[in-house]
């Protein structure tokens, strides 16, 4: 039987080709879905050095690579810095014809102020030399006796440790299983599924189809950002980005303040462009882009203006490997590209411009080196007549909101000022979606992952689908209760306090911290229902939406113990908080209200996510209640007085100060709890009455 290489882009077409230039008697099947790969949007410039470097080509990349390892250099560092230069310069030198080939060789150019040469020639426009690399690669792989099937795989079919076939789907929906001897994953990167990226989205991605076959996910914490993404005509991110080193002449400019339309002359931006060193310093060039909006102008010599902003470009999740292409737990089946990622060969650290690139030629050399002569066999193709279950499953919309919401919370960790609480948000708002699809299940994963690392917890080194439901990340509500760093008692117990009374206090205090955070998440949410109903016209109150709403808290506070009519009733409250805000966002200027194209699905949408709310909010109250009822029992036993004045103020005090910090009004904040703490006082006085009658006293609140 055949290899089969499952993938479009330069990854696949470079190991087809090498493959048949080390064996020309192998079978080599090429299958992927037609679209187009992100190797042919990239600049097609390698690294084989640091720029300017005095030292060696070798010695200089593995010093530039050990420079974000601490320092260390390590063998795969020194392997991967070796073979990429060795690979490059056989590529530079290949000479097509001598194989047969009626293909010219391939086009290259180098400077020596540049990190690595650059393959390809220009598009149409001038820019891009991907395409034409791409397209040179395909071509040579086909002429050498490759063969393409269009398909997009949706399955690997894994037995133990061995992938027995895959199945795919052409693009008239016919089921087709396919075998092989040897698989290779050689797609994109998953960025572009799961963040507003420069990558394109690669439907059905390897680290989808690997999730799927219960394979390991590694890096799921590392993350690539450009100062130069390309932006869409809404202002969004688009695929692809400007090439720095192409930007030596040009002049950046930043607004001087967010959101202002005045602008000034980044000095420090420009000068590391004339002096081809801004792709050293992307992180540090980003914060200060996303200081003053995220967004920047590129003049041009010729007085052309370039409109750039600072994007999602890499992500490094990749599979599992034992050697950076052989994957871990099964033995036919290797990855390559960014199917596999550069974390092996960087001890999984965020990777330099160039070494993505790099990485699909090393991967192409080392699958050729292992090639038996055994891969001539013929394909085995079956039709198949059951559905194979696709990987997208959720909707076109849901994808796109997927995407919004993993780029937003990234950006928060990545940027903002607290990005722990960020990262606790991003799995909080993943978990309330309760999307479905592959992609989302890898998404709540990551954002776990990204949780402890800001939370200095162990980060998973390897993330797989058998443990989404198990990985002890703390989420939502408890990972604010068991990881908060802030004091929970703002009061000085009394020694004689019993000390059941004070750990269940401590408690509850935790137990309100997660309440007003998740009341500050719910705002969020109706914040953007008041800019969309702004712009779109419509009423700030909706009655027949808030009479749905109270039937159903009282359905869920029924379901949680909890009085129904109680639960209305700290309903009505927030909803006229929302209320009040709403109309003051009516009220503003039109330029500030939200434009949307669909505002009704947008409020549909609004809507779901508060919902959800709704129903984690009466969870939280259940859980604060169970604790309050001990209180209550615990002071009828021990005779404890109903009132306790300096603990009400001190719970006062302390709710305020939390609410200043979510951004919440904190007289709002005081009567959400001054509610609770009447309907507690109410249970404690019934839970007194009854211990009266054997010679307890009345309870009190908490």
């Amino acid at each position: 039987m055949p290899i089969c290489i499952i993938g479009g882009g330069l990854a696949a077409h470079a190991a087809a080709a090498k493959i048949l230039i080390e064996n020309p008697k192998a079978n080599v099947v090429i299958l992927n879905d037609g679209g187009p790969s992100n190797s042919s949007l990239a600049g097609q410039r390698y690294r084989t050095r640091a720029g300017d470097s005095q030292k060696s080509d070798q010695d200089s990349f593995v010093e530039l690579l050990a420079s974000r390892n601490g320092g260390q250099e390590t063998k795969p560092m020194r392997q991967f810095a070796r073979t990429s230069i060795a690979q490059i310069k056989f590529w530079q030198t290949l000479e097509p014809r001598k194989l047969g080939v009626d293909l010219p060789s391939l086009a290259s150019t180098d400077k020596p102020e540049w990190f690595g040469p650059q393959f390809g020639t220009t598009n149409a426009v001038g820019n891009g030399h991907g395409r034409s690399t791409t397209n040179w690669f395909k071509k040579l792989a086909r002429e050498l006796g490759a063969t393409t099937m269009e398909g997009s795989v949706t399955s690997l079919n894994r037995e133990l440790n061995i992938i027995e076939s895959v199945n795919a789907q052409t693009k008239d929906g016919q089921q087709m299983n396919i075998a092989a001897e040897h698989f290779v994953l050689a797609g994109g990167s998953v960025g572009g599924r799961m963040f507003e990226s420069t990558n394109i989205e690669i439907q059905n991605s390897p680290q989808e189809l690997a999730w799927e076959a219960g394979l390991g996910l590694v890096d799921a914490t590392k993350f690539m950002f450009h100062i130069m993404g390309n932006v869409g005509k809404d202002g969004s991110s688009k695929p692809g980005c400007l090439e720095t080193d192409k930007l030596d002449q040009a002049k950046v400019y930043l607004p001087i303040k967010a959101g202002s339309d005045l602008e000034e002359l980044d000095k420090y931006t420009t000068d590391l462009l004339s002096n081809h060193k801004a792709h050293y310093e992307f992180p540090e060039i980003a914060r200060r882009f996303i200081s003053k909006g995220g967004k920047c102008r590129i003049s041009m010599p010729d007085g052309t203006s370039l409109p750039a902003q600072v994007a999602h470009h890499y992500s490094h999740l990749g599979v599992e490997t034992d050697n950076g292409i052989a994957v871990t737990g099964v033995s036919n089946l290797s990855a390559i590209g960014d199917a596999s990622g550069t974390g092996f060969w960087s001890g999984n650290k965020v990777r330099f411009p160039g070494t993505a690139l790099d990485n699909c030629l090393v991967g192409a050399a080392m699958i050729a080196k292992q090639s038996p002569g055994a891969w001539s066999d013929p394909v085995v193709i079956k039709p198949i007549a059951e559905q194979s279950i696709p990987l997208n499953r959720n909707t076109a919309q849901r994808a796109k909101l997927l995407r919004q919401i993993n780029t937003q919370h990234l950006f928060d960790i990545e940027f903002g000022d607290q990005p722990r609480q960020a990262a606790s948000n991003w799995v909080e708002t993943l978990e309330a979606t309760q999307f479905d699809s592959t992609i989302a299940q890898i998404s709540l994963a990551t954002a776990r992952s990204c949780f402890a690392e800001q939370s200095g917890l162990p980060v998973p080194k390897v993330i797989r689908k058998d443990q989404i439901q198990t990985m002890k990340m703390p989420v939502a509500a408890r990972s604010r209760i068991e990881f908060s760093q802030e004091p929970i008692m703002t009061m000085t117990s009394s020694s004689k306090t019993p000390k059941e009374l004070v750990d269940l206090r401590v408690r509850i205090d935790k137990m309100d911290s997660v309440l007003i955070s998740h009341l500050a998440e719910r705002f969020r949410f109706t914040e953007q229902v008041g800019y969309v109903k702004a712009g779109s016209g419509f009423l700030p109150i909706d009655n027949t939406r808030e009479q749905a709403q109270a039937r159903r808290i009282a359905e869920l506070a029924e379901q949680e113990g909890l009085n129904p009519i109680f639960a209305q009733k700290l309903l009505k409250l927030i909803i006229g908080q929302v209320v009040k805000r709403h109309k003051e966002i009516a009220a503003e200027p039109l330029n500030t209200k939200a434009n949307i194209l669909s505002p009704r699905d947008e409020l549909l949408k609004l809507r779901v996510l508060i919902d959800e709310s709704d129903a984690k909010l009466i969870k939280y109250l259940a859980e604060r209640f169970d604790l309050t009822e001990q209180v209550g029992q615990l002071k009828a036993k021990k005779s404890i007085s109903a009132t306790d004045k300096s603990r009400e103020t001190a719970q006062a005090e302390r709710i305020s100060a939390i609410a200043k910090q979510e951004g919440i009004d904190a007289p709002f904040a005081q009567e959400f709890l001054t509610a609770i703490i009447a309907e507690v006082t109410k249970r404690h006085q019934q839970i007194a009455a009854t211990s009266e009658k054997n010679g307890g006293l009345d309870s009190g609140n908490s």
